[in-house]
């Protein structure tokens, strides 16, 4: 019998950078499902004020929010309340799931005015018409709403200086979330990210003129918001674009560490030389989230006006 041991297989360094990529990667996915449902204290912030009413005036995304409709709505009946003001499609979450809200989209920002000029309006500006017996809420998205730049800035915009804001509310203005970030420090500039019809899907970017506002919305991470229509729990991370490794200058760098003794990028390798020392084991690394898209299912159904004659 031979006493030699069986060969081992020696990885690559490409083999061992690819081993090393996927375990970051699924590590900063579970940070990120972990940190959304994390409990710890908070700032809370509250407005004792309406948001802004609508202009009907304004030009509209094309895309309308429609809640409060009962489960198991057919399609049916919401042609027959909302095929009169023009051609559009309906946007559901699923096709086999029954949920009380959904999306029309119509094909210009006029059908949308033709809709809200016959709606009920209550005291605090919210828009509510009928499907059939049942009332419901809708929500338009005016345009000029995804971007605000305050009228006393003098400031230059530093990319640097810039948080990623998400799970904003539907009724949130960029004006309005400007007014919420300004408690850190003031404000350069809040985008709101749209999808393709220009309608809101959930997050945004605010601009801080000063590394002190940006660190101390940075260490919120997460900011609870009261307003007399909703209470929504905002998260707040460092706003992270393509760079190069920090320390190795030669690499691209997809994974950062915002813990502030690090604040930088790093690829792969050099993430494991840099965080397996001690004091650093507890550094958690960041990815960027590329899907700046609406969360709801695709366009499941188009209808014509003339099919209600």
């Amino acid at each position: 019998m031979s006493n030699s041991a069986a060969p081992h297989s020696i990885l690559s360094i490409d083999q061992i950078t690819k081993v090393y990529y996927d375990e970051l990667t699924q590590l900063a996915r579970k940070n990120r499902r972990m940190s959304n449902s994390h409990l710890k204290k908070r700032t809370t912030l509250l407005f004792n004020k309406n948001l802004s009413t609508v202009n009907i005036s304004g030009m509209f995304s094309q895309k309308v929010f429609v809640g409060g409709a009962p489960p198991g709505i057919s399609d049916t009946e919401i042609l027959n309340a909302f095929g009169k003001y023009g051609n559009f499609t309906i946007e559901k979450k699923k096709a086999n799931e029954k949920s009380s809200f959904f999306y029309v989209i119509y094909e210009s920002n006029q059908c949308v005015k033709g809709l809200l000029t016959t709606c009920v309006i209550n005291s605090v500006g919210e828009f509510y018409t009928r499907i059939g017996t049942h009332i419901v809420q809708v929500i338009p998205w005016e345009i000029n709403n995804s971007h605000y730049v305050p009228a006393t800035n003098m400031t230059l915009l530093d990319n640097k200086k810039v948080v990623f804001i998400g799970g904003l509310h539907g009724k949130m203005t960029a004006k309005f979330i400007a007014e919420v970030f300004s408690y850190f420090g003031p404000i350069v500039m809040v985008t709101i990210d749209v999808d393709k019809y220009k309608y809101p899907i959930g997050s945004g970017r605010v601009a801080f003129s000063d590394s002190q506002g940006y660190f101390t919305a940075i260490m919120q991470e997460f900011i609870d918001i009261e307003t007399p229509d909703f209470r929504k729990t905002v998260q707040v991370t460092p706003q992270l674009e393509d760079s190069l490794c920090y320390i190795c200058k030669s690499e691209v760098g997809p994974f950062f560490c915002k813990d502030f003794t690090c604040y930088q990028y790093y690829c792969t390798l050099c993430w494991k030389l840099k965080h397996s020392g001690p004091g650093y084991v507890h550094h958690q690394p960041l990815i960027r989230d590329s899907k700046h898209k609406p969360k709801l299912g695709p366009i499941l159904s188009k209808f014509s006006n003339l099919s209600l004659k």
